[in-house]
């Protein structure tokens, strides 16, 4: 059915008292929303947690037959000049 000039005018709210309504929701929702948020993360940073175990000492992680051609120190403060010279 075609839309014509003898429809009933629709029932929507005036788009202003839809915008208020819409404002007062979210207003609402961030009033009740950020307090249970900041709430549930303080409970859950209080509560002990482990951080799991030491992980064991693989034979075959960091394998170094020979040294780095930059020495011992960290590749990273050797470049940024931070290195401690080897006496």
């Amino acid at each position: 059915s075609a839309f014509t000039a003898t429809d009933p005018p629709s029932r929507a709210p005036p788009p202003s008292l839809a915008l208020a309504a819409n404002t007062n929701m979210w207003r609402n929702v961030t009033f009740v929303g950020l307090p249970c948020i900041v709430g549930l993360t303080a409970y859950i940073f209080s509560q002990a947690h482990h951080h799991g175990s030491e992980q064991p000492a693989y034979s075959y992680l960091q394998i170094r037959t020979k040294e780095f051609p930059w020495g011992k120190a960290n590749l990273f403060d050797v470049l940024s000049g931070k290195a401690k010279s080897e006496e």
